[in-house]
C-alpha cells in the first residue's frame, strides 16, 4: 500500500508492547509516540463529505479546527492540530482501555507455542505420515477443522486461547507442550546461558525431536493451525471508528469529569458512551489484513531451512 511505506528519516519512539501492554500509562505512552512520529503505523482520517488525512505520513490536511468542532464540539482555532490530538488520545486511550479487545488480540496472537524452526520440524512430520507429499500435508492443514465448544475444558492450559478444538489431539502434544514450559522456565531463570544450561537445552531439543517423531496428523494439524493463526495475528492492522451526537436522551449536554461507558461493543452493536463535555460517542472497533495464512508458507520455510542447512554442511 502507497501510505504504508514511509521515507521518513525519523526514528519513532513508538514500542507496539506499550499499546498492548494493557498499563494505562504505558497505553497513554504509545499514543503520544504515535502522534509524534506516525510513519506507517497511524492513519487518522476524518470523514465528512470526503476523507481527510488529519494526521499520518504526509498528511496535509487544514481541517483540524473543522474536524475539532464537528467532532468534539470544541469552538477554538488556535492550535487546534494539537487540541485535535489531544481529544482523539484521550478517546482512543478511554476506547482501548474499556474494551478488551487488544487482550484478546496478544492472546491469539500467543498461540505461537512453537517457533518458526519447530514449525518445519512438525510440518516435516506431517509430510512424512503423508508418505512425502508436500501437497497433501498442505490440503491438511489448510482443511477446516472443529472449533472449540463453549463448555470444553481445555487439556493444557495454553490451549484456552485457540479456537480449535483439542479433542483429537494426543497425550504427545501435551508432552511437548510441557517440555516448552520446562525450556521456558530455563531460559527466564538463566537469560545468559551457561555450560550446565546449554546442556539441559541440548537435552531437552533431543527430546523435543522424539515426541515430534510420534506425533500423529491430528497433532500436527492443530499446532501448525494455530501456529498460523498467530502469524496472522501478529501481522494485522486496526481500525478504531468513532462519532459524536448530541445525547437527546438528556435533553441537554450533561458534563462529567470522565468518559463513561454506556453499552460496550459487540458483534451487532457498536459501543456507545458519553464524554466528559456530555456528548454521545459511537464507536467500532475493526480488524482488516487478517486473512488466513496458506500452509505452502510452511513449504517456503522449510525450503529456506533446508538451503542453509546444506550450505552449512
Amino acid at each position: 500500500k502507497g501510505w504504508s511505506s514511509s521515507k521518513s528519516d525519523e526514528i519513532s519512539k513508538y514500542d507496539p508492547l506499550d499499546l498492548f501492554s494493557g498499563d494505562k500509562t504505558r497505553v497513554h505512552l504509545a499514543l503520544e509516540h504515535l502522534f509524534e512520529c506516525p510513519q506507517n503505523n497511524l492513519k487518522v482520517t476524518y470523514s465528512n463529505k470526503c476523507s481527510t488525512l488529519l494526521y499520518g505520513y504526509q498528511a496535509s490536511s487544514d481541517l483540524h479546527g473543522i474536524a475539532l468542532k464537528n467532532v468534539f464540539g470544541v469552538n477554538e482555532y488556535e492550535n487546534s492540530e494539537s487540541k485535535l490530538a489531544t481529544e482523539i488520545k484521550k478517546t482512543l486511550e478511554f476506547i482501548l482501555e474499556s474494551e478488551d479487545f487488544l487482550n484478546k488480540l496478544v492472546e491469539v496472537q500467543k498461540l505461537d507455542w512453537i517457533d518458526a524452526d519447530g514449525a518445519v520440524l512438525i510440518y516435516n512430520r506431517l509430510v512424512d505420515i503423508c508418505n512425502g507429499s508436500q501437497e497433501d500435508a498442505e490440503k491438511i492443514i489448510d482443511s477446516p477443522s472443529t472449533l472449540t465448544g463453549k463448555d470444553d475444558t481445555p487439556v493444557h492450559k495454553d490451549f484456552s486461547s485457540s479456537p480449535f478444538s483439542d479433542k483429537l489431539v494426543s497425550e504427545k502434544v501435551i508432552d511437548l507442550m510441557n517440555l516448552m514450559d520446562i525450556i521456558q522456565s530455563l531460559l527466564e531463570e538463566s537469560p545468559e546461558l551457561t555450560s550446565k544450561s546449554k546442556e539441559l537445552l541440548d537435552k531437552y531439543h533431543e527430546e523435543a525431536n522424539s515426541i515430534v517423531s510420534e506425533l500423529g496428523v491430528d497433532d500436527c494439524k492443530y499446532l501448525l493451525q494455530n501456529w498460523m493463526l498467530s502469524l496472522a495475528m501478529c501481522d494485522v492492522s486496526f481500525f478504531v471508528t468513532f462519532s459524536t451526537e448530541f445525547d437527546e436522551t438528556s435533553g441537554k449536554n450533561q458534563q462529567t469529569e470522565s468518559f463513561q461507558v454506556v453499552k460496550p461493543q459487540s458483534c451487532d452493536y457498536d459501543g456507545v458512551a458519553s464524554t466528559p463535555s456530555g456528548l454521545k460517542l459511537n464507536y467500532t472497533i475493526k480488524i482488516v489484513d487478517w486473512d488466513r495464512k496458506p500452509a505452502k508458507k510452511l513449504r517456503k520455510r522449510y525450503s529456506t531451512e533446508d538451503a542453509l542447512k546444506n550450505f552449512q554442511d
